[in-house]
């Protein structure tokens, strides 16, 4: 196997670092190094991470601290400079591995050269009230050109979530690539502040074209913004992304669901999500009916998470049991996958029959989106949109926006 530089850039948490690192010596084998690069961490990391990497890996851990905090594309840059793998593997510290995490991920790059990196499966374990669900198996653009994860919340197992495929950007969060590609390509940019940059990389190195892949079989589980200030620079990091890679984004959201069967919807305020074709809709809804018990139905939803009559299904067997909280619960699954303003305000109704506060807040924020424009000028950018994409003639696009207009 070849040599792997494991590069790990940390501010504070160390106890999300300590977890890291002990899965880490727990399911990483081979030929092998780790660096931490510290990015002047003011609790315990500057103490106990040297010690316990040691303790851990020996010669092959490596603990680099920074007198002020250079934000995750310096701290990456800085930590591949020094590594002495063929191959870089970029990881957060609020990640955990799993058993084999690694080989796929070697196997998959060093099988296909023509590839500019590869990631492997990232699962929150928890979201929503389910266990071990998707949190990143690659991104994809949006028909307004805003970037999202593909299939984000689905169970592990469903078959889309098991194939490999090629992206043009994967997320850095975990991103294995060969070291002397990523120096070539002049390593991340560090005008950045914790966000976009692992985009723009990835757009810059392919040329807007598909060269990332994602690895099913390499898994790990990914926590999800633990940094402090993780948000804090949204705005700057998206002008900057505009001013250096609009041009290279084009839309596919559209191309990877339709591969896999789905379609692409656009919510009441045209925002963008995966839904049933309208005969997969009318055979699950057929087949929901004829299920008894809340078991089959939490069944189909692991085989069709967009399910909406199994969702509404759920929601009435608890309401019946008087256990608003799994109600809730049920529903905040339903307007994840399927946020329509319908399904939504039902949702609120709910919350404040149970008067819980923080929920119908976060619903409310949410209803906000739909009544910013009113419906004509909702209208007028669909109109807009699908204008500009009959002008550059891509017709599903033109397709989506027909079907809306359709709608309303």
């Amino acid at each position: 196997m070849p040599k792997i530089s494991i590069i790990i850039p940390v501010f504070n948490r160390w106890d999300l670092t300590k977890d890291c690192l002990l899965s880490l010596k727990e399911h990483t084998s081979g030929d092998f190094e780790i660096l931490v690069v510290d990015n002047a961490s003011s609790d315990s990391t500057e103490q106990a991470c040297p010690y316990l990497g040691r303790k851990l890996f020996g010669k092959y851990f490596f603990y680099i601290r920074n007198d002020q905090n250079r934000n995750f594309a310096g701290a990456c840059n800085q930590g591949a400079k020094e590594a002495r793998g063929d191959f870089l593997f970029f990881l957060n510290n609020d990640t955990l591995a799993t058993q084999n995490y690694l080989p796929p991920l070697i196997e998959t790059m060093t099988e296909n050269k023509q590839l500019c990196g590869v990631g492997p499966l990232l699962l929150y374990p928890e979201f929503l009230g389910m266990k071990d669900v998707v949190q990143h198996l690659g991104v994809v653009v949006e028909p307004e050109f805003y970037v999202r994860h593909l299939y984000e919340g689905f169970p592990k197992d469903h078959p889309v979530c098991q194939k490999k495929r090629l992206f043009r950007i994967i997320t850095a969060v975990a991103l294995l690539l060969p070291k002397q590609r990523f120096l070539e390509a002049g390593l991340f940019d560090e005008g950045f502040v914790n966000g976009g940059e692992d985009v723009e990389l990835c757009l810059r190195m392919t040329k807007g074209q598909a060269g990332f892949m994602i690895d099913p079989s390499s898994v790990l589980y990914h926590l999800g913004s633990q940094s402090p200030g993780r948000h804090d620079h949204e705005i700057s990091n998206g002008e900057r992304f505009r001013e250096k890679s609009t041009s290279m984004l084009v839309p596919d959201f559209h191309i990877y669901v339709g591969a896999d069967g789905y379609s692409l919807k656009l919510n009441d305020h045209l925002a963008p999500y995966v839904g049933l074709p309208q005969k997969r809709k009318a055979f699950f809804a057929k087949y929901c009916a004829k299920l008894k018990t809340p078991e089959a139905l939490h069944e189909l939803l692991k085989k069709e998470p967009l399910c909406l009559e199994a969702y509404l299904a759920l929601v009435d067997y608890y309401i019946k049991l008087n256990d608003i909280a799994q109600a809730l619960t049920i529903f905040a699954r339903a307007t994840f996958f399927l946020p329509t303003k319908s399904l939504l305000e039902q949702y609120l109704a709910l919350a404040k029959q149970a008067n819980e506060t923080i929920t119908i807040e976060r619903i409310t924020e949410r209803l906000i989106k739909f009544d910013h424009e009113s419906k004509n000028v909702v209208k007028q950018r669909a109109e807009s949109l699908r204008m500009f994409w009959e002008t550059v003639d891509n017709k599903a696009l033109v397709q989506l926006y027909d079907q809306w207009l359709s709608d309303v």
